[in-house]
């Protein structure tokens, strides 16, 4: 108890944690486009993996206590699930966050940076792979016991493991920069704020008129995604998937991406 309460983390970021966590839920509710289900991308797993990747064990009590507030504050703004469900549900999502930070940090040993082929193997098949299984078991489950949804647990299992494992693979790399990469020791000079201004009003023009379907080839997108990787390395990688994922999300949500479906026959 002593070695829990010396290692919390400071009540900023459990707070700024926890809000992040809520917008995470807001946003996953908003990309619910499969009608019939609760189930889409989940940023707030990828959240909860890269601060429990970050943080001392001893610590993982007080962010596992700030993600059941959000949760259970998610679920009387968004969801409207049944208590006991929503709290099943979070112990899915903080056992897949559990188990996916001590397995990469078993396997690549701290700091976990994402920079070596191991490391991001490591991420991948152990972070976005094998623990979001145990959130869709938990939450499949769920939503077939409790009737939630209008799921069974064989339809419901593929869709959330999909949702977890694409949070955890857009969410966690940014939130590691964030996190990690970004704490003051490495600055940019005026030249490359430059570029990197630069480079992300193209990115932004480029992935806008791709997706809207005003270019005629999707890979175009390429150029300025291997321009961020190569100049900018990890952070500007991370940076920009997560850009060009938020915006094909909108472009899908407004049904103006090349990717929105018809709604009606996703329903059979």
């Amino acid at each position: 108890m002593i070695y829990v309460w010396s290692n919390r983390p400071r009540f900023l970021h459990l707070g700024l944690f926890t809000v992040a966590y809520v917008l995470g839920c807001g946003f996953a509710q908003l990309l619910a486009i499969v009608p019939g289900t609760g189930i889409s991308v989940w940023p707030p797993g990828g959240l909860f993996m890269a601060a429990l990747i970050l943080a001392p064990r001893y610590s993982w009590p007080w962010w596992i206590q700030a993600g059941l507030l959000a949760e259970l504050s998610s679920n009387v703004l968004w969801f409207h699930s049944p208590l006991p469900a929503a709290v099943l549900i979070y112990v899915g999502n903080a056992l897949e966050a559990a188990v996916g930070a001590w397995l990469v940090n078993r396997t690549c040993k701290r700091p976990v940076r994402l920079e070596t082929l191991q490391e991001v193997l490591a991420f991948v098949v152990l972070g976005a792979g094998i623990a979001p299984v145990v959130s869709a078991t938990v939450g499949s489950g769920t939503l077939a016991w409790f009737g939630l949804q209008s799921q069974t647990f064989s339809a419901a299992w593929p869709l959330w493991w999909i949702g977890d494992a694409t949070g955890v693979l857009i969410v966690a790399p940014l939130a590691l920069v964030v996190f990690q990469n970004w704490r003051g020791e490495a600055q940019l000079s005026a030249a490359r704020w430059m570029e990197a201004c630069v480079l992300g009003l193209i990115f932004l023009g480029v992935a806008t008129l791709s997706l809207s379907g005003y270019l005629p080839f999707a890979y175009i997108i390429m150029p300025p995604l291997l321009w961020a990787a190569v100049r900018f390395e990890f952070k500007g990688a991370a940076v920009t998937l997560t850009l060009l994922a938020l915006i094909t999300a909108v472009f899908t949500i407004s049904g103006a991406s090349q990717f929105a479906g018809n709604p009606e026959s996703q329903k059979q």
